[in-house]
């Protein structure tokens, strides 16, 4: 099911862990769809396709995959994804310039995770592993 111009409901759900994960209630849905509406103008930002590896995750989905305890994913407003032929510190770097609104953008170690959350501080952030620990500091 189509939910924005580009993305689809099987996207914003699709786990490789084996555990459901779909979307209960009104407010997650509402907020996944709000969250592609976002992500559709970052995919007319660069005009590429959009390579979504993780977008809503059910609590134990985030727990299987050691997500953050808060993390944005588990409302909807997040997801990790790549564009296609494009290194991921020039897409982080030409999403700041372009202005687009969100919440977070962080730069991973081997994706770009994006989160459109109501909170639309503006943060450009960056985790790197050291010790087998991530740590967050300011990017850009």
């Amino acid at each position: 099911m189509k939910i924005s111009k580009y993305f689809d409901l099987n996207e914003a759900t699709s786990t490789s862990t084996g555990l459901y994960n779909e979307p209960e209630g009104l407010e997650l849905k509402s907020n996944i769809i709000q969250c592609a509406l976002h992500l559709d103008e970052v995919r007319e930002l660069f005009n590429r396709p959009i390579l979504i590896s993780s977008w809503y995750r059910s609590p134990k989905v985030n727990a299987k995959v050691g997500g953050a305890k808060n993390s944005a994913h588990m409302t909807g407003w997040a997801c990790d994804f790549k564009v296609q032929g494009m290194q991921d510190l020039e897409v982080a770097l030409r999403i700041k310039e372009s202005g687009i609104q969100m919440d977070q953008t962080i730069l991973e170690p081997s994706w770009l995770h994006i989160s459109f959350a109501p909170e639309m501080r503006m943060q450009y952030l960056t985790l790197k592993v050291k010790g087998g620990k991530y740590l967050q500091g300011i990017v850009m």
